[in-house]
């Protein structure tokens, strides 16, 4: 079969979008666990914007000439899904590394200390820690919110989300 005969074998005008979020809910619902899940709503989310490639700017140059009739984006319509947050898993030993940071630490100012254990224990980018503003964080929910503020924008939306931070960040950061 030539190229061409494959690739009006499915006209992309057939691809709708109640098709693609069933797609979608198929494959999150087939995973087994949330950590599943997280990683199927990740996949969902790149299997929409590469096919969404198809249809770019610099793609569609390259197509012109060869008559395909291209429609527009049928990924664009469809929500993406909230995915979770991309960070590494640590197997060092936390309470040596803050009673060492106490340590090195106690002779800075005392925000210095605050700031080490903001971004060990909650996963704060180094971006995130300068530009955290004090509202977002809600002790009494144990929560360090991030979020877009006019200093600061994520730059996936799925950066936009609350972080719990433990016990021993709350007692620092109520001193």
């Amino acid at each position: 079969m030539k190229r061409r005969e494959i690739v009006e074998a499915l006209p992309l005008a057939r691809i709708t979008p109640s098709q693609q979020e069933a797609f979608k809910k198929q494959m999150i619902r087939s995973a087994k666990d949330e950590v599943a899940q997280g990683r199927a709503r990740t996949t969902c989310n790149a299997h929409l914007r590469n096919a969404g490639q198809l249809f770019s700017v610099r793609a569609r140059k390259r197509y012109e000439g060869l008559g395909l009739g291209i429609p527009e984006n049928p990924f664009r319509e469809v929500e993406r899904e909230v995915e979770p947050r991309h960070y590494c898993q640590s197997c060092v030993i936390m309470e040596t590394v803050v009673a060492n940071a106490r340590h090195d630490l106690r002779e800075n100012p005392p925000h210095a200390c605050v700031a080490f254990l903001l971004a060990a224990f909650a996963g704060l980018s180094k971006s995130e820690m300068d530009k955290l503003l004090w509202e977002q964080i809600a002790l009494e929910r144990r929560q360090v919110i991030i979020r877009t503020t006019p200093y600061y924008r994520p730059k996936r939306r799925a950066r936009e989300q609350a972080t719990t931070i433990g016990e021993l960040t709350i007692a620092e950061l109520q001193q």
